[in-house]
Parts: structure tokens; sequence; C-alpha cells
């Protein structure tokens, strides 16, 4: 028959029968069947064929060493019980993309089976459905190195990474059992703690990992081509494939049946001692567009990645259909990047420094296909359910802006970062989050979104506190860095509040004081102070926000908006009796007051308080001078009925005239501002044009002033009093004599 006798490990058996016969590879008799061929130390075609793609580095000389032993499998179980299974697996990939530089990030959902030519027969067990991660960066020798590594130690350490402890990526292992990867087309890494699906895994090498593949080994493995989508989604877009065949693809097997459940050692038991349920694609596919809210809200303060988007692959297709596509795009991208050569060079007693930018969140949604037609369907483009895009202010520094010989000499590879992100063209204020450069699971309530490089508990959801109650901030390095890091927090705050007016209060001209009060920006800018007495604010995010308003006062700080006149202003408003020209026309702008005078006081910044209800005593009116009486007739004649100040002549010195007449306390703590708006313009007028500097600063920011011990004046009768009263003469007359008629003032009618 042909036949010739031959030692065994000569010899191959032919596993890859719809590969094509090797002239220079001895075959097994086909007669002879494959355990026995096994038995008697024969290879198998498959064997030989990965061996040739073995990397170098797994055959290096490893002492065996003595000491305590915690099995892999065990040491898996125990990181997934601090990682939940919820969006924090996609996290952890996105903080392993952006340390790996990748800009871009893909999710695909492969709801397809694919056959059964791989590398082992066990492995046609993990060709079903599966989760697949995609980035555009490639591993070094440094990564693969690392990303082997069970525990700290794995991450990188230059300043730009942003992950601490080199353990999220184990979280993957709550869906899969074998998770591999591919870099760059050419290396591929498999995970294999059951020493069950990888051939050639053992308890000392639980994976394999192949160099140098090309397309030799994706033609003898033809299937494997497929799952790794280096082929089969012809009908995808062409940039698309060509990106998915370098960078890098991560392919997570999901446990998608009863079998794979009850096979895995890793997946616990229930309270009841029976196993979960499997992960089947209709579960997988709800978890995704769950987690895809979470995946918008993880891209403030990455350092790479700038898009992210969702795939399907339904069964029986060759087409990836786009469901959710978020993206950013920074305004000016060269700030950032000297932010970034800062970071690097960043080394205790270096100077702090920060970079504040604009930031666009572009969200698209696209219709989610049910059911793929794969035979009748024409091809078309995605649907689009939604588009919204909304811009964001954002603030990233590093160190202590404050504190600038702060010794950050605490922690290792650990960088001083902290950033600020604000809604520009939120309709509400923002219910502010916690981020460790990707979002926590804790809400500081604050109205922006606070980043810090904080210590993290061993899971990531919380900061790091301390288990021993003896062990305070001054010992516990780690609670020392936290408190720094919230110390330079709440300086960056501090510079974000002062440097943000220009980026949302745009430079513009006013034609009334009701303009001014109704244009948004400012009640956007006043909106990003935080308010101490909001629901949940408490605990070390009470302490920042007060910590905030003490270095506003420290810096006197120039937040308050007041108005400009650039030209006269008449005193009443508009009227059939007074013709409108060019050049009575009020043309007003916005500019900048410190907190406190440091002038004069009286151009010291006054908060307009607004009461409705009010009632004036016109009897002792009418016995004012003629000063008295013409301010009054001019509130009335501006259809102030809810609320007046009245301002007495010099001849009422004594506050407690203002008292016994019957003046109103000009805000009421249940007012509703926005009712008196038009009454308050009216009133601003008149106190502005009688040389009062009245902000248009809401009076809450008046009550977290006073809260930390800074008192600022506000329109009530006794701070009227008593402005005219010392400087009626300065600001009427410009040094004339009182009394005087009313047209030898500056209010001239």
């Amino acid at each position: 028959q042909g036949y010739v006798m031959c030692k065994a490990s000569h010899l191959a058996f032919n596993d890859t029968p719809w590969c094509e016969a090797d002239e220079s590879t001895r075959y097994l008799c086909d007669k002879i069947p494959r355990p026995l061929a096994l038995k008697l130390g024969v290879k198998t075609v498959r064997n030989l064929i990965i061996e040739q793609y073995a990397s170098l580095s797994e055959y290096t000389l490893n002492e065996e060493g003595f000491g305590q032993y915690e099995p892999l499998i065990s040491r898996i179980q125990n990181i997934l019980q601090d990682y939940p299974c919820d969006e924090t697996v996609l996290k952890e990939l996105l903080q392993n993309a952006d340390d790996a530089k990748a800009n871009k990030m893909y999710i695909i959902l492969d709801k397809r089976t694919h056959g059964p030519k791989v590398f082992s027969d066990a492995w046609k067990g993990l060709q079903g459905p599966a989760l697949l991660i995609w980035n555009s960066s490639t591993f070094n020798e440094a990564d693969l190195k690392g990303i082997q590594k069970l525990g700290f130690g794995g991450k990188r350490s230059d300043a730009e990474t942003i992950g601490q402890y080199g353990i999220g990526f184990n979280v993957v292992y709550h869906l899969t059992d074998c998770p591999s990867f591919v870099s760059n087309g050419d290396t591929m890494c498999i995970f294999d703690p059951h020493c069950k699906y990888a051939p050639g895994a053992n308890t000392l090498k639980p994976g394999r990992r192949f160099d140098g593949l090309n397309d030799r080994f994706w033609q003898k493995f033809p299937d494997l081509k497929s799952a790794y989508l280096r082929e089969g989604i012809e009908e995808s877009p062409r940039d698309i494939q060509t990106e998915l065949h370098g960078g890098s693809l991560f392919r997570f097997p999901l446990r998608h049946n009863e079998k794979m459940v009850r096979m895995s050692k890793i997946v616990p038991d229930e309270p009841d001692g029976t196993k979960p349920n499997p992960l089947d694609v209709k579960r997988m596919q709800k978890w995704l567009i769950e987690w895809a809210a979470c995946m918008k809200q993880s891209m403030f303060f990455l350092n790479n990645v700038m898009e992210i988007k969702f795939f399907v692959i339904e069964e029986g297709s060759h087409q990836l259909d786009i469901t959710h596509h978020f993206s950013t795009l920074i305004d000016d991208r060269s700030q950032l990047n000297e932010f970034h050569r800062a970071l690097r060079d960043f080394k205790t007693g270096s100077m702090p420094t920060s970079v504040m930018y604009h930031l666009s969140l572009c969200e698209t949604q696209y219709q989610v296909k049910t059911q793929y037609q794969v035979k009748t369907q024409l091809k078309e483009a995605a649907k689009v359910l939604k588009k919204v895009e909304k811009k964001w202010l954002v603030q990233q520094g590093i160190g202590d802006l404050e504190n600038r010989s702060q010794k950050w000499t605490f922690i290792e590879q650990m960088k001083p970062r902290h950033g600020i992100a604000a809604p520009l063209d939120a309709a509400e204020p923002l219910d502010g989050q916690v981020y460790c450069f990707l979002p926590l699971p804790i809400m500081s309530h604050l109205p922006v979104h606070i980043n810090g490089h904080f210590t993290l508990n061993t899971a990531r959801r919380d900061l790091c506190k301390s288990t021993d109650p003896t062990k305070t901030t001054t010992v516990d390095p780690r609670l020392i860095w936290n408190k720094n890091i919230m110390s330079a927090i709440s300086s960056s705050y501090q510079k974000f509040l002062v440097d943000g007016r220009r980026h949302i209060v745009k430079p513009r001209d006013y034609s009334t004081y009701e303009e001014i009060h109704g244009d948004q920006s400012i009640s956007r800018y006043y909106d990003m102070f935080p308010d101490l007495s909001s629901k949940g604010i408490e605990g070390v995010w009470l302490d920042l926000t007060k910590d905030i308003y003490k270095k506003l006062i420290k810096h006197n700080a120039r937040v308050l908006a007041v108005t400009e006149h650039q030209r006269p202003l008449l005193l009443l408003p508009s009227s059939d009796d007074v013709e409108q020209t060019e050049e009575t026309t009020p043309m007003l702008t916005i500019k900048w007051h410190v907190l406190r005078s440091t002038t004069t006081p009286c151009e010291q910044a006054h908060f307009l308080e607004v009461a409705t209800n009010t009632l004036y005593d016109h009897d002792r009116l009418k016995k004012s001078t003629k000063l008295v009486t013409s301010i009054v007739q001019a509130y009335e004649h501006a259809a102030t009925a809810a609320s007046t100040a009245i301002v007495p002549s010099s001849s009422h010195s004594d506050t407690d005239n203002v008292r016994q007449t019957g003046y109103p306390s000009l805000m009421g703590p249940s007012v509703d501002e926005s009712v008196v708006t038009g009454n308050c313009s009216d009133i601003q007028c008149i106190f502005e044009m009688v040389g009062m500097v009245v902000t248009f600063a809401p009076s809450r920011i008046r009550t977290q002033l006073r809260a930390c011990n800074l008192t600022l004046p506000a329109t009530t009768p006794q701070s009227v009093f008593h402005y005219y009263s010392q400087y009626h003469d300065q600001v009427l007359l410009e040094g004339g004599k009182f009394p005087c008629h009313v047209q030898d003032s500056k209010l001239k009618t």
C-alpha cells in the first residue's frame, strides 16, 4: 500500500483535512485513530503549525520558586468580587486603551457562530457569540509583559497613565473564560486560566502567545480569521475594515449556553448552589445599551481616546451595524498638548500649571436592527435616531496653584492631576460626579464634574479610606495624598470661576437692564458656583465648597458682574413723551467687579434684593424734600409697585427714620427672582443712575460668602440710607451742595 515504518516523533496526525497536504510533512496512516496516535507520541498538524508561531518569550528559563501560592482561578475570583459586572467592564477597557495612547475605541457585539476550522477541538466551543473590543493602539514588548501581571505592577509608569493597579483588565472574566487579542495583525495572545482551550497551555503557563502571524497562519485556520474580523465583514465600510486589521482587537467569547457556565470554574455559584444564567446575546446587547450612556460620560478627562463607537454584527450578516457613536472635539488642541508636556516634566517642586479649553461632546444614536434579513435587505446607511452636541468648558491642571511649594512625594507613580468640566449650554444646573479620570459611582452634587488623581480602593469605586480608626490623615500617606489633591482642586476651582467668565459671558452691548437680567449666559456663569445649602453636598465635598469660597475671598476675586455705561442713560423707561434718539438710547456692557472695593467704599458692589407686596407711607413721603419726592415719583412711574427703595435727603441722617417710615425689606426669603425680573431691572437702573454699584450676581452668592465670613451689602433700606447719607454729594452732584432741585442733579428729571 506504499506505507513505511517511521519513528512516531517524525510523523504528524492530519487533523486539518481542510488544508492542502504539505510535501515536507510525513502524515500518519489515516487508519490509526487519533487517541492511539497521541499516545504513541505523534504530533498533530495543528500543533506543528502553531508551534511555528510560538513566541520565543515562552521558552525563557524560569526557576521554580518556593513560597505561598494562590491558584490563578482563585485569584481571578477574588478580583471579580471587587469589580462588579456592570459598566465597569467597558470603563476598564477604555482606561487600558487610553493608557496605550489609542485615539479610537470600538465595541462590537458579534452574534455569529463561526466554523470549527481552528487550532484545537476545545476551541470550537469559543467560536460562538463574542464581545470584541478594538482600539487603535498596538502592544509593545513592555505592554505584553505588563498585561500578564495579575495585580500590582502591571501598569505603565509614565505620567499620562490614568490607571493605578493594572488589575482592571481581569474584569472581563465576568463575561468569558478565555480572553484573547490580536495586536497589529501579527501577534496573538490567549489567556486560558482553565488550561483547556489554548493548545499547549498548562498551570505554569496558562496561556499562549503567537508571533509573526501571516496569511499562511490565517489560511490554515480560516474560521479564526472570521472570528477575529480578518474577513467576513465585506459589506462594512472600507475604512473600518482597514482599521480592524491594525490596532489591537480583543475577543471575549460569551458564556452563552448552560454547558459553558456549568464547566467554568470562574463563575461562582448562586446562594442556592446553582449556577447563574448564561450570558446570551440578548442580555449582552441590553447591557451594552445601558453601558453606552456611561461611556459618553467617561470622555471628559481622557488623555487620548476621542472617539467611541458601538457596533452589532447580526447572525448571518457580513456588516457592522453601528448603534452609538460618541466623539469629542477640542477647540485648541495645542493647549492640551502643552499641558501633557508639562505633565511629563512635572516633578516634586515643579511649578503648578493649568489649561482651559472648550470641548464639544457629540452623541449619535442609530436605529438598532432586531432582525437581519441576510438575502433580502438592501445595503443602506444606518438611520439616525438622535444626534446631540453639547459644549463643555474644561480645565485641567497639575499641582496646587495656591500652594506652589507643595511637596508631592507621598505616592509613587502618581501625579497631582485634577480637572473640572462644566456644561456651557445646559438648561438646568449639573448634578456633578466625581472622576478619577473615569467616572466613579460618587456624586459630589457640585454644579461641575470634578476630576482628581485620587488614591482609590482596589475596586476603583471609592476614595481610599483608612481602615484603622486610629490612623488619621496625618500618618496615612494615601489619605494625606487625597487631602492635598482636594486642596489643589479647590485652588483650581477658584481659578476656574475667575477665568471662566470670558468663556461664558461674551462681551456685548445691552440696551436695557431687563435685557441683562434675561441673559442666560450670566445665569449659567453663576450656576457654576457651588451652593453650600444644596442637598447632598456633605463631608469632604462640603469642606471643598467652603474652601473654594474662602479662596475667592482671599484673592478678592473679580467675579461680580456689574454694568458699565457706554452712553448717557435715561433714568426712566421709554415713553411716548420721550423720543429715543441715538444719543439717548442706553448702551450697557458687563464688567467684572471685585468682592470688596479696594478704592473707595462708595464703589462697593451691592447685591440686588427685591421683595413683593410693598406698601408706601405716602403721608410721610409728602413731607420729604423735593429730591425724595422726585425719586419716589420715578419709582412709581417705573411701575415698581412690587418693591422700592427710598432715598432720604441729607437732612435724614438717622437710620431709625428709615425703619419708622415703613420702608420695606427689599428681599423676602420666599421671593421667586424670576417673577420680579422686570422690577429688578427698573430698580437697578435707578440705583445705578444715582451712583450705586449693583451686581447681577444672584443673592445666593452673597449667602455663600456670608457663610464664609464675608458679609457684602445688599439693597436693603438700611444700606441704601447709609450709602446716600455718606456719598450723595459725590454721586449725585459731583461735589455740589444739597439740598438742590432734581434738575440740578445727575437725575435731571
